[in-house]
């Protein structure tokens, strides 16, 4: 419970401090601007998934059955860590290369580099060692401080509507902070040291990733690809009032995380050795918990869209209230997809068979999410998610019966 509270307060930072900033940023911001900087973050949210690569599962288990070794701890440490900073070189080039040669990127191409910042934050912040060691209140701390830190930032220098590239720049900032303060904190408690890396142990790193990083990237096309296809497909307001709320919407979601990451080493620890009371309780515990959360953030969503709209997001973007209506429940769906996958299939070391559910899913939803957002707009696009999330879900059950995995 305690590492639980912890990780409340780790996803609170994440995604309180951009909802802080979002209803300064759509008063400040020209609607075109303000659709202009948030596409460009989904473009280069692909490279931060690239960077991820799985580690985020992959890397903490390993941490997690590792902790009583310190060198061995050393040794993952020191070949992630290297994995990650090659995988960040590579995708900040292609993603400046992209940038500069496509003509549909090189409309606002400064902008797109101002987010490239959250590419190399992200690849050094060290959140899986902390998370698989359970350092859970430290990082709760750099979390919150570095995603608060860049608000003072935004107010002080962001004053004017036509510094699109500087507020981008500040939102993108947190994980550059946070990553300077993950790595200062490892060093001074020791947690792990640096080691002569071969390139077997990297490769190793990678190849041990790349279901889970499949699975990430295929999961991206029903996530992040979604404000491309709006930006493809319909106006700019359609596009600034969805990203707006799906901001929200994320937001609400985001209290999924912390119950998961905080229960998913216990669960990784019982399929090694099994204990069905113990089991049976945490499931039954978590489950209430993120189930209860995720249906009292649906029934604010819903019923208050009106007020947060109009008093939250301003008075520009009172038409964004369908949106919250619309998307209101996702996360409830999207909690029972997580505790299958996290607690049952990933704790199992079901990684690859996982992964092909979000590669068959994936390239789908982006097939008719395309069709359906074109022929109906927005509309369409919250349709096609609720399709593809309620479809994934009942995969990830059919697949822990076939895998004879004990629910509770």
């Amino acid at each position: 419970m305690r590492n639980i509270i912890y990780l409340v307060i780790v996803q609170g930072a994440i995604y309180l401090a951009p909802l802080l900033m979002l209803p300064y940023l759509t008063r400040l911001l020209p609607v075109a601007d303000f659709a202009a900087m948030f596409a460009a973050q989904a473009f280069v949210q692909y490279f931060v998934l690239v960077t991820d690569y799985g580690f985020t599962i992959t890397a903490t288990r390993n941490i997690v059955f590792a902790r009583d070794d310190q060198q061995q701890i050393s040794r993952i440490y020191s070949a992630t860590m290297s994995a990650k900073m090659l995988l960040a070189a590579g995708s900040m080039l292609v993603c400046l290369l992209l940038t500069l040669l496509v003509p549909a990127l090189r409309l606002n191409p400064v902008i797109t580099i101002a987010c490239m910042i959250g590419i190399l934050g992200n690849a050094l912040f060290p959140m899986w060692l902390l998370q698989g060691l359970e350092r859970m209140k430290h990082l709760a701390l750099i979390t919150a401080v570095s995603r608060f830190l860049p608000l003072p930032v935004l107010l002080l220098l962001v004053t004017r509507p036509d510094q699109v590239v500087l507020a981008a720049l500040v939102v993108n900032s947190p994980a550059a902070i946070g990553a300077v303060f993950g790595l200062l904190y490892v060093r001074k408690h020791r947690l792990a040291v640096w080691h002569r890396v071969e390139w077997a142990a990297i490769r190793h790193q990678l190849t041990e990733g790349w279901a889970a990083f499949i699975g990430g990237m295929a999961t991206s096309f029903y996530t992040t690809m979604n404000v491309l296809l709006l930006n493809g497909f319909s106006t700019p307001q359609q596009v600034s009032y969805f990203n707006a709320s799906d901001k929200i919407r994320s937001a609400a979601q985001g209290f999924i995380q912390p119950v998961a990451a905080a229960l998913f080493p216990k669960f990784s620890l019982l399929a090694q050795k099994p204990d069905t009371a113990q089991l049976r309780k945490l499931m039954i515990m978590g489950s209430v918990v993120m189930l209860l959360l995720q249906l009292a953030g649906g029934l604010v969503m819903y019923f208050g869209a009106e007020l947060i709209a109009r008093y939250y997001l301003g008075p520009g973007f009172v038409d964004a209230a369908w949106y919250l209506r619309s998307l209101a429940f996702l996360p409830l769906v999207i909690a029972v997809a997580t505790i299958l996958s996290q607690w049952r299939l990933l704790a199992c070391g079901e990684s690859k068979a996982l992964s092909k559910i979000y590669i068959l899913a994936g390239p789908l939803h982006l097939l008719y999410a395309a069709w359906m957002t074109r022929e109906w707009g927005a509309p369409g696009l919250v349709l096609s998610l609720f399709i593809t999330e309620v479809g994934i879900t009942l995969a990830m059950f059919v697949l822990t019966r076939y895998k004879r995995i004990p629910l509770y």
